[in-house]
């Protein structure tokens, strides 16, 4: 629930049940950037590999929103430093690879699920954002709790090449 004071926003956290006040300024434009997702915790997401430097000179970063509890199913991918207007879609599986594809470097072994049905363009921001439903995996797979799989991005690269984010195995619960 969020409320907005005159003078302010205060946001109230449900689990919690604290609130907090971010104060605004009298005379002012007041902009706030608010971000109600949570990352999953920690123990149920793990590094596999890094992206590759791409044509902005960064690698490509995912990240994992929400939860790895199959009864809420509100896993999120969110990947960033992008080349701008970049298409691509994400990738998963239950092993680990490192495959040189590309520019990048593949990390999703087989076998590959690939959500190609869903090509996702970076637009202006180098982003891209994409909900799983974990009861519609690209692998036919039913979701089983303990079971980790493996989600990487892969993206058309500035001068046709490939390229791809690093890597996340999250444990399903």
């Amino acid at each position: 629930t969020v409320a907005s004071p005159s003078l302010g926003i205060r946001i109230f956290d449900r689990a919690t049940g604290m609130s907090t006040m971010i104060p605004g300024t009298q005379g002012t434009s007041n902009v706030y950037a608010l971000q109600f997702e949570e990352p999953v915790d920690g123990d149920g997401v793990h590094p596999i590999c890094d992206g590759l430097a791409n044509s902005t000179g960064e690698g490509a970063t995912l990240e994992v929103l929400g939860t790895a509890d199959i009864a809420r199913n509100d896993l999120t991918l969110y990947s960033r430093r992008l080349p701008t207007q970049s298409f691509g879609y994400f990738v998963m599986g239950p092993n680990a690879g490192f495959q040189p594809v590309g520019s990048g470097l593949l990390c999703v072994g087989a076998p590959q699920a690939r959500y190609s049905l869903f090509l996702l363009n970076s637009g202006t921001t180098g982003t891209v954002r994409f909900d799983i439903d974990l009861f519609s995996l690209p692998n036919g797979g039913a979701p089983v709790a303990g079971r980790t799989e493996i989600f990487q991005f892969w993206f058309r690269d500035v001068g046709g090449t490939s390229n791809l984010s690093n890597a996340l195995a999250v444990t399903l619960r």
